[in-house]
């Protein structure tokens, strides 16, 4: 009986709310959980497009999308720890610069041997043949064949080449 009477009460306490603040909580309540489902389809929207972009196979997309949709803020915050750190693009883009890169480095032989150099070396360190020269007036490097330093405009003055003066020199 004294069940009875305690839920009576409580039916008493519930129905002593005013009407104003009644339809004001009511009022919140509504809000917010509008806000809460705008957050979660929102969420569900953002990881569509996000798993789109970082993951190249569509299955993984959906199934992380999914994932989101059904565990909700849990999933979101799977979906952080396991997602692709970068962009498939700019994965794409490292490997294609990373190639271009060692093209480009294998590309620099000595006209001479056909040994590896560096772009910075005067002299190709296998054969002695000439890489580069300084500019008389600026001091960059210019390459042998040039007649005019395209960072000054100064005629560079015809010299021969290092290797055929260590050649007459040993001679």
């Amino acid at each position: 009986m004294s069940v009875s009477i305690l839920a009576a009460s409580e039916l008493v306490v519930v129905s002593s709310i005013p009407a104003g603040l009644a339809k004001v909580l009511a009022l919140i309540i509504s809000y917010c959980t509008a806000f809460l489902v705008l957050l979660w389809a929102s969420l569900i929207i953002w990881t569509w497009r996000d798993a789109r972009v970082r993951i190249p196979q569509r299955d993984w997309a959906i199934l992380a999308t999914v994932l989101v949709a059904v565990l909700w803020l849990p999933g979101v915050v799977l979906y952080l720890i396991l997602r692709p750190p970068e962009t498939a693009v700019n994965q794409y883009l490292k490997v294609f610069e990373a190639g271009m890169l060692n093209e480009y480095e294998s590309r620099l032989r000595c006209p001479a041997c056909h040994q590896p150099v560096r772009s910075d070396f005067l002299l190709c360190p296998c054969c002695g043949a000439q890489q580069r020269r300084p500019c008389a007036n600026c001091s960059r490097l210019l390459l042998p064949q040039w007649r005019h330093c395209p960072y000054c405009a100064v005629p560079v003055a015809a010299r021969e080449p290092v290797s055929a003066v260590a050649k007459r020199a040993s001679a």
